[in-house]
C-alpha cells in the first residue's frame, strides 16, 4: 500500500474532490487553482492527515498526463485515473501489520479508526508515544502502567483537539500510581479531579 499512489477523495466536512474514473481539470469538482490541479500523494501524507479525511482513492497516471512535484502534497497532474475509492476505515482494514505500525508512528490517531480487535500492545504503545491523547481509544487490557506513563508525558489536551479530556480521565484508578498522578497533575492540573482519593492530599 505504501508504494501506491493515492489521493483524498472527500473530507469529513463533506468536501468532495474526485469521482471514480478519469479526473481532469475540466471534470474536477472543485475550483481549479492552477494548470495542474489534480493532486496525488503517497502513504505517509494520508496518515499524517487522517483525522480530516473521509475517503481515499487509489490513483493511476495516464501515459499522456503532465505531472509535476507539489512540495506539500507530493505531486500534481493535469489528469488522474481514480481506480478505487475507500472510506478511511476500509483502507485501514487493508493494511498489513507492518503498514499499521508505520502508520501509527506517523499519526497515532489512526488508532481511532482501527477495529479494537486488531489492537496490539505494540501498536497502542507507539500510538501514545506519537500522541498521548490516543489513550482515549485504547482497550483497557493494554492500559498498563508503562503505557499510561508514556501517554501522560505526550498528552496535550489543548493542541488541535480542545475537547479532549485530560489524561487521568482515561486511566482507571486501579492502574494509577502516586508518581503517575504527580506527573499528570504537573502537566495539567485539571487531572487532579481524576486522582484517586487516597493520593489527593499528598498530590
Amino acid at each position: 500500500q505504501n508504494k501506491k499512489l493515492m489521493t483524498v477523495v472527500s473530507t469529513r466536512n463533506e468536501r468532495v474532490f474526485y469521482t471514480n474514473g478519469l479526473n481532469t481539470n475540466d471534470t474536477k469538482i472543485t475550483m481549479k487553482r492552477n494548470k495542474f490541479s489534480n493532486k496525488f500523494t503517497k502513504f505517509p501524507y494520508i496518515c499524517r492527515n487522517i483525522v480530516t479525511i473521509k475517503e481515499v482513492g487509489f490513483v493511476t497516471i495516464p501515459e499522456d498526463a503532465s505531472v509535476w512535484i507539489d512540495y506539500y502534497y507530493d505531486f500534481q497532474a493535469d489528469k488522474v485515473e481514480i481506480t478505487k475509492i475507500m472510506t478511511i476505515r476500509e483502507f485501514i482494514d487493508t493494511l498489513t501489520n507492518d503498514e499499521l505500525m508505520q502508520a501509527i508512528k506517523i499519526n497515532g490517531f489512526l488508532l481511532c479508526y482501527l477495529n479494537t480487535n486488531k489492537q496490539t500492545h505494540d501498536l497502542c504503545l507507539n500510538a501514545v508515544r506519537q500522541d498521548g491523547r490516543t489513550l482515549t481509544y485504547i482497550k483497557d487490557e493494554f492500559k498498563t502502567e508503562e503505557l499510561c506513563n508514556i501517554a501522560i508525558e505526550n498528552y496535550d489536551a489543548h493542541v488541535v483537539y480542545p475537547l479532549f479530556d485530560c489524561a487521568l480521565a482515561n486511566i482507571d484508578e486501579s492502574i494509577q500510581t502516586f508518581d503517575m498522578c504527580v506527573s499528570a497533575v504537573s502537566y495539567n492540573d485539571s487531572n487532579l479531579k481524576y486522582v484517586r482519593d487516597d493520593f489527593k492530599t499528598a498530590v
